[in-house]
């Protein structure tokens, strides 16, 4: 496994749990 496949998992996994945030916070207010 490459270092630029894990740079980009942790890249998508962050901005997926971003979004996931984002959407609860509207979502509640």
């Amino acid at each position: 496994v490459g270092v630029s496949v894990v740079d980009r998992f942790t890249f998508y996994t962050l901005a997926f749990f971003e979004k996931l945030n984002m959407y609860n916070r509207a979502s509640l207010s």
